[in-house]
């Protein structure tokens, strides 16, 4: 017989606040984070904008996630995180997407990297992997090889975190 069909209840639910424990520690350093005046840099990634305030960013971003929702699950009020990764693909999610809907340089942009500098640092504290695995994204052949006439064909290329970079060619409608 296995140790797991061993455990009892109380066990298992000891192990489960341990981690809702240390993951809320690591949500509460990114979420107090401070800029050299004070300013809270996690203010506008706490609650997303509504689909009203913003459509265009639901256009754009397919997953939405904020910190409002990702401290429900911490809390027990939405869908607990059972494992730590759940936890590190939420908060790369959340960072992604303001990496990718905002301007590179932009202020949301720049907070974006400070929280998940902090963040990784956080979790390296507790001996885990952080970070998520390489992403793809679709290129055209004529995108690798530049100048080439020959017909496009899709490829894909494997990225790291930090190359996803994305030039905005138009300006983003204002909001209504």
């Amino acid at each position: 017989a296995s140790d797991v069909y061993k455990r009892q209840p109380e066990e298992v639910i000891e192990e489960g606040n341990e981690l809702r424990s240390s993951l809320l520690a690591v949500y509460d350093q990114v979420h107090k984070l401070e800029d050299e005046t004070g300013r809270q840099i996690c203010e506008l990634f706490y609650k997303l904008p509504t689909r009203r305030e913003l459509p265009y960013y639901y256009t754009i971003i397919s997953r939405p996630m904020d910190l409002f929702t990702i401290h429900k699950r911490l809390t027990g009020k939405k869908g607990v995180y059972k494992h730590r990764q759940e936890f590190v693909a939420d908060m790369e999610l959340m960072f992604d997407n303001a990496e990718t809907f905002n301007v590179e340089g932009s202020e949301i942009f720049n907070d974006s990297l400070t929280l998940r500098e902090t963040f990784q640092a956080e979790m390296a504290k507790l001996g885990t992997s952080q970070g998520s695995p390489p992403k793809k994204r679709v290129l055209f052949e004529s995108q690798l090889e530049q100048g080439n006439d020959a017909q496009d064909h899709v490829t894909s290329q494997t990225l790291e975190p930090q190359a996803m970079d994305f030039d905005v060619e138009e300006p983003m409608p204002p909001a209504s």
